[in-house]
């Protein structure tokens, strides 16, 4: 995470290490393809959209579908680095964008807070571990209008860690968490709520990478913070005046880089 995405001060500052597993750290990373891009015996590799499987006598395409993302089990974080659902790679691959993708014809398996919580769990001893869900380099075009409208709103640039904080009970924070990249974040915690515990995102902090790049050419990061709904509420209780309020007094409401529409 520190060399590729350039955020070693946002992991310093979360007790986080951005060193790979094979550095002697706790991160690592994984893709998750929906082809087989092997060459066949005879050195050639078969395109996808001519790769067939069969499952449970149901005949299924390659859609070329890829999620890349990293786990750090220790420190409780997950990284989405690259989205490429089968829904949207399969539109493109098949029918050239012209029309969307029969559901009946992709796998069972295909979003990717399934597919990011069978890779959390797995060897896992302690799932409810999860702390920080990170976003990187994000280039939806849907996301990307919503941070812009929350930066204006706040009269603020993208910048590097520590960047920008919104709270979830904020309309800006509220808009980002139902955001194509946060939702993917949501409807992880809230399906496997059984496993987790009752979890909740208290806040995102919107930031760039710390580089020399031309802001105009920086994609942002966005991390969800997550904490333990009970816990939460225990430590925010504040004593009574008499509004029954929180500080605020408000309401509550792919690359991620490539295609991140989930």
């Amino acid at each position: 995470m520190n060399d590729h995405w350039k955020m070693p001060s946002a992991m310093k500052a979360l007790g986080l290490n951005g060193d790979p597993q094979n550095e002697g750290e706790d991160n690592i990373c994984y893709r998750v393809e929906h082809w087989n891009p092997k060459p066949a015996e005879n050195g050639r590799q078969i395109p996808a959209i001519n790769q067939w499987y069969n499952v449970d006598g149901t005949d299924y395409q390659a859609t070329k579908a890829h999620y890349e993302f990293g786990i750090d089990r220790a420190g409780g974080a997950l990284y989405s680095c690259f989205l490429d659902s089968p829904v949207y790679a399969a539109a493109f691959l098949w029918n050239n964008n012209r029309r969307p993708a029969d559901p009946a014809k992709l796998p069972k398996l295909r979003a990717f807070s399934d597919v990011l919580w069978g890779y959390w769990s797995k060897a896992n001893p302690d799932n409810k571990n999860v702390r920080y869900l990170f976003m990187m380099g994000i280039s939806n075009d849907q996301t990307n209008t919503l941070i812009a409208t929350c930066l204006h709103n706040k009269e603020e640039t993208l910048k590097e860690w520590p960047g920008i904080e919104f709270h979830t009970k904020s309309d800006e924070g509220h808009a980002l968490l139902g955001s194509p990249n946060g939702a993917a974040f949501a409807y992880f915690l809230m399906q496997h709520k059984a496993e987790l515990g009752q979890k909740t995102i208290t806040k995102v902090t919107m930031f760039r990478a710390e580089t020399d790049d031309d802001l105009a050419f920086v994609d942002p990061h966005l991390v969800f913070h997550v904490e333990d709904a009970e816990k939460k509420g225990k430590k925010d209780e504040k004593p009574k005046d008499g509004t029954g309020k929180d500080d605020e007094g408000r309401r509550q409401g792919q690359r991620s880089s490539q295609v991140s529409k989930l």
